[in-house]
This record gives C-alpha cells, sequence and structure tokens, in this order.
C-alpha cells in the first residue's frame, strides 16, 4: 500500500462506493426492521406456527423459518446475524444454529436475478435459473447436513441446559417485558444502533477485500492460472460480485457453465462474505471451518442443479429469453416499476427512514412527557382533595 498508494486509494473507494451505493440502502432497511421485530418478539410468533414441520424436516425449531424467510429476502449476510444473535442470548443452542446456517444463508433475489442475470448476464431467464439452483440446493444441503452430517442428539451445554418449554416461556415472558417496559423511542434507537453497528463490520471487509482484489489483479497472478475460467472463480472465491462479472464475460465456455460457476460463487458466497458472515457469529460457538465447508458444498450442490436446469431449458428452448417483468425490455414497464425500485432501493430510502424514525422518536417523547404531566397534576389534585 505504501508502494503503490494508487491502488490502495482505487480499491478503498472501489469499496466504499459499492457499499454506500448498493449495501447501505439495501441492507439498512432490513436490519433496521429486523431488530425492531426482534424486539417485539414477532419471530417467535411466527415460529410457533412453523415448529412442527422444522422440527421434523431439518431438526430446528420454527425461529429457523423466520431466518431463512428473512434471508431470502434481504440476503447475505442476514441469516448469519440472526443466527449469532440467538446464540448469543442463548435462545437458540450452537447446534441448533449451525442447522439453521445450512438452509437458510442465501443470497437476495434482486441481486441474482436484478444483477447477475440481466445486468451481468444480459438475460433475467439465467437469473431465475441461477435463482432456482441457489435456493433448491441450500434446501437439499440443510437435509443433507441436518441429517447426516450434524449430530442428531444435541448435547447442551451448562450455559444452554433448559428444556425447550422453558426456554419458549423465558423468550415469550422476555418479549412482554420489553414491550411493557420499553418505550418506542428506545426500541427503535436500539434497532437503528445495531443496524449501523452491523453495517459497519460489513462495510470494513468490503473496502478490505476490494484492495486485496485491486492488488491480486495489478500482480498478474490471475494470468498464471489455467484457463480464463479459473481467473474468474479465484476473483469469485475472493469476492463474489467480481467473479460473477468475471464468469460473465467468459467467452469459449457453454451457457450452461457460466450459470454454474455463478452459481457456485453466489452460492459459496467468497471470503469476503465468510469474513462478514464470521463476524456476525461471533461468541456464538460456531465455527469458522464448519461455515466455510457448509458454503463449499452448497456451492457445489447449486453448481450441479443450475447445470442439470440449464441443460433442461436449452433443450426445451427457454435459456435465451430475456423478457422480465421489472428488467425486461418494454421501456414503459422499465420506466415505471424501475422508478420504484430506484425509491425502495436508494440513498433516498435511507434518508426518510432516518427522517421518520426521528419524527416518530419526537413524537413518542412528547407524548411520554405529556403523559407524566397529567399523571402529577392528577396526582397532585388527589393529594390535596385527601
Amino acid at each position: 500500500m505504501v508502494a503503490f498508494p494508487e491502488i490502495a486509494m482505487n480499491g478503498c473507494g472501489a469499496g466504499f462506493n459499492l457499499f454506500v451505493g448498493t449495501v447501505l440502502p439495501t441492507l439498512f432497511p432490513f436490519f433496521v426492521a429486523v431488530n425492531f421485530m426482534i424486539r417485539l418478539g414477532i419471530p417467535e410468533r411466527i415460529g410457533r406456527l412453523f415448529e412442527p414441520v422444522f422440527r421434523q424436516v431439518y431438526g430446528c425449531g420454527g425461529i429457523g423459518a423466520f431466518i431463512c424467510i428473512l434471508s431470502i429476502f434481504s440476503g447475505y449476510p442476514m441469516a448469519a446475524k440472526l443466527v449469532g444473535d440467538y446464540c448469543r442470548n442463548r435462545r437458540i443452542t450452537p447446534l441448533e444454529g449451525k442447522r439453521i446456517l445450512s438452509f437458510s444463508c442465501v443470497s437476495g433475489p434482486l441481486f441474482i436475478v436484478g444483477t447477475v442475470g440481466t445486468a451481468m448476464l444480459g438475460s433475467a431467464a439465467c437469473g431465475y435459473l441461477i435463482a432456482l439452483g441457489h435456493y433448491g440446493a441450500a434446501l437439499i444441503n440443510g437435509l443433507l447436513f441436518c441429517r447426516f452430517v450434524l449430530p442428531q442428539e444435541e448435547s447442551r451445554p451448562a450455559a444452554c441446559g433448559v428444556s425447550a418449554f422453558q426456554a419458549a416461556k423465558t423468550t415469550a415472558r422476555s418479549g412482554s417485558l420489553a414491550k411493557r417496559n420499553e418505550s418506542f423511542a428506545e426500541a427503535i434507537s436500539d434497532a437503528i444502533y445495531g443496524a449501523f453497528r452491523s453495517l459497519a463490520q460489513i462495510c470494513g471487509y468490503i473496502v478490505l477485500f476490494s484492495i486485496a482484489s485491486e492488488f491480486l489483479q495489478f500482480s498478474g497472478l490471475l494470468g498464471l492460472l489455467p484457463g480464463a475460467w479459473s481467473g474468474a472463480a479465484a476473483k469469485g472465491i475472493l469476492e463474489m460480485t467480481m467473479g460473477c462479472d468475471a464468469a460473465a464475460a467468459l467467452t469459449g465456455v457453454s451457457g450452461g457453465f457460466q450459470l454454474a460457476l455463478c452459481a457456485f460463487l453466489l452460492s459459496f458466497g467468497g471470503l469476503s462474505i465468510a469474513g462478514q458472515s464470521l463476524s456476525m457469529l461471533s461468541e456464538s460457538r460456531i465455527e469458522g471451518s464448519y461455515y466455510l465447508f457448509m458454503k463449499f458444498c452448497h456451492g457445489c450442490l447449486a453448481a450441479a442443479l443450475t447445470m442439470g436446469l440449464a441443460l433442461l431449458a436449452q433443450k426445451l428452448g427457454y435459456l435465451d429469453v430475456t423478457a422480465s417483468v421489472i428488467y425486461g425490455s418494454d421501456h414503459q414497464a422499465v420506466q415505471v416499476l424501475g422508478g420504484i425500485h430506484s425509491l425502495i432501493f436508494s440513498a433516498r430510502s435511507v434518508a426518510a427512514a432516518a427522517g421518520l424514525s426521528a419524527a416518530l422518536i419526537l413524537a413518542d417523547r412528547m407524548a411520554f412527557q405529556v403523559r407524566r404531566r397529567f399523571l402529577h397534576q392528577r396526582e397532585k389534585r388527589r393529594k390535596e382533595s385527601l
């Protein structure tokens, strides 16, 4: 970095622009909403609905359904954040956390279909095929790990040595206490603080690996690898977005191989996503070696499944279809829906959310002061009457 400061600055600027322009406006609303829902005890209520199914299929509580749903909507590293939070709060055990991660640690459909499929590969149909392979492989990966890799009987440590019924009672009690003793302003403030703390870690990893990628490209080591696809794979193992972009630019390879390579890189996530996820899993007693092995297996399953789907789509003649509801060739649909997309996933949404939160906090504080003054006056009149 001292010898080549320009490269370091370019990598840092690219990583920071990626974070501010894409990651921050996309993840910030989700992180705030998730933290706020956790404070209100909503995940436990959703978990009770899916408890029988997920306990039977994956050997984990219904909270796994809540984590999986939110992870699909928001992408990496939401599942790792939620599992880490619940493990640190002792609402789930490390073994349950491992089981949940095996099927819920996925990328978001907006990134897969929009960025990788439409923007990089030039076909929304390719994005849908990768998404089917990615999510299908996650479900299969969860079955394999929960049934054959992870132990079936859980030996709970002393710190977590409570029955499921007692844990449910404790969770419900803590949620009701939070809603009874905590004001809305305190809950939303804690949610915003937790979101920014998590996003700061993500920003650091993105910038760090962006600088490393710039130096790797500058060193010429990628040119020593056999075949152009190996260079794309090396970039993707370091950071999945750059790897998918390089895989989409490959020439001389079949379309099915391109899709399979993108599916592997998306499902493995790269070392940058691994670093972000492991930082979220700190103090949860979930080993980094388990996470990397689990994501590698997910990547292999996704590549094989996507390759099969691509061959089937090519045989049926559907692989070259580029029509898409949001990103298709219809300029009117792109203009209308694209405006909605820009409104939701942009810096404006962050500013609007921050302004709305500040207004709600101010209104809540004013209402609290008025209510306290009213109660004080009523108590004063009662004493005077006595």
